[in-house]
């Protein structure tokens, strides 16, 4: 009998996530469950092979970062991806948006398949460090997840959606005529043309997930640093803060520029420790990349890094 090795399990998983990312935006009813299959296909799925392939040979990374790296290069893959659609000529269909995304998991999946396999996070936090994180976090989402369709877009919000239907429909001049960066427009935008339709809830929802990751890397940056309990105590001091909840809550810039300032110091941090450099200065530039086209603030992550 054939025993698949665990790199293999794993790209037979990522085919599982895959098909059923596809059947979600294909054939769940409501705007819910079709925005988290678009989330998968456009983001998640291709943030975690990314990742793998890229920082998978990182034994001294534990459970959490590998999952918190997948998460920005999830992040890093929307963006610059519906931004390269965007380019072509023509309209953002839900045809174009969501073969162009099933190719490129495709293509990674692929990758996964034939690359040696790297160990996978043998490592969690302790059990008590474990159980204060979750409880903190599970405090963190219930603030940020819960009723995310409060309200009609305000504001800003009104004009980044507006925007985002702009590229669906194929406007070339619509990020240029833009007075901040385009990924509040993008990620938007990517939702709506892999599902065909948007409202407040599901137009807010990646960015209450980036802002909850911020925090996740939050706390990896501070326990690498000072200790698990410095981390905790960062992260305890964010969870209900004005400015990390509210921005939460909107179509805005500021949690995508906070997880990527957070990561690129991260990975710069790891190059510190003596992880292999080049492979996180790929991941740190990409990260950089993103919380710049977020807004000019994203510059901010690179003097620490330096």
């Amino acid at each position: 009998m054939m025993v698949l090795s665990s790199a293999r399990l794993r790209a037979l998983a990522a085919l599982t996530v895959l098909a059923v990312a596809n059947v979600l935006l294909l054939l769940a009813s409501g705007l819910l469950w079709p925005a988290i299959g678009a989330l998968a296909l456009t983001a998640f799925l291709p943030g975690a092979l990314a990742a793998s392939l890229l920082l998978g040979h990182d034994v001294d990374l534990d459970a959490l970062e590998r999952a918190l790296l997948a998460i920005g290069l999830g992040f890093v893959a929307m963006t610059l991806g519906v931004y390269a659609l965007h380019q072509w000529p023509g309209p953002l269909s839900r045809r174009l948006i969501v073969g162009a995304f099933d190719l490129l998991n495709l293509a990674l999946i692929a990758l996964r398949w034939f690359i040696r396999d790297w160990a996978p996070p043998s490592r969690l936090p302790s059990r008590r460090a474990l159980i204060a994180l979750a409880g903190l976090l599970l405090v963190a989402a219930l603030l940020r997840l819960p009723g995310l369709g409060y309200s009609e877009f305000q504001g800003d919000e009104g004009r980044a959606v507006l925007r985002a239907a702009e590229v669906v429909q194929g406007n070339d001049d619509v990020l240029f005529l833009h007075k901040k960066g385009p990924v509040e427009i993008l990620l938007p935008a990517a939702a709506y043309a892999a599902t065909g339709r948007l409202n407040e809830a599901t137009a807010r929802l990646p960015f209450a997930l980036s802002n909850l990751a911020a925090l996740g890397a939050l706390y990896a940056l501070g326990r690498r640093w000072f200790g698990s309990c410095a981390g905790l105590l960062a992260l305890g001091l964010m969870i209900a803060d004005g400015f990390w909840v509210g921005f939460a809550r909107i179509v805005q810039y500021q949690s995508v520029v906070l997880l990527m300032t957070l990561l690129v110091v991260f990975c710069a941090y790891r190059v510190y420790q003596g992880a292999r450099s080049q492979r996180y200065f790929i991941a740190a530039a990409l990260c950089a990349a993103v919380g710049m086209l977020a807004h000019y603030e994203g510059f901010f992550a690179l003097p620490p890094a330096a």
